[in-house]
């Protein structure tokens, strides 16, 4: 079983812009997410939370959920392309897609 440890506090954010497009492939995680490379998430690994883009994830990283942390079991990378939406959320630049804690920085501060 996975337990919370870190300390998140929910506010509330606003989309200022979203652009659709097409990307030649994507991260399909654990059977049911499908995240491009670049895309940064909440993520703990080896007792530390931290945004890691999806592209430097590996088997056993925890996801911060919505409702609850979940464990990478799988990753596989989609050689496909596929539609993607693009969220500018400001100010915080954070926000949940399917449930998960997301960045939508190309860099985020102090990091990757």
């Amino acid at each position: 079983m996975l337990f919370r440890s870190s300390n998140i506090t929910e506010t509330t954010t606003s989309v200022v812009h979203i652009k659709k497009h097409l990307v030649p492939s994507y991260y399909l995680i654990n059977n049911k997410y499908k995240v491009t490379g670049e895309h940064f998430i909440f993520t703990k690994r080896d007792n530390t939370w931290q945004f890691l883009r999806v592209e430097e994830l590996i088997n056993n990283d925890i996801f911060y959920g919505i409702n609850k942390e979940e464990l990478v079991e799988v990753i596989d990378l989609i050689n496909s392309p596929i539609l993607v939406v693009d969220i500018d959320v400001e100010e915080n630049d954070l926000y949940f897609a399917d449930g998960i804690l997301v960045h939508n920085a190309k860099q985020v501060p102090g990091g990757a």
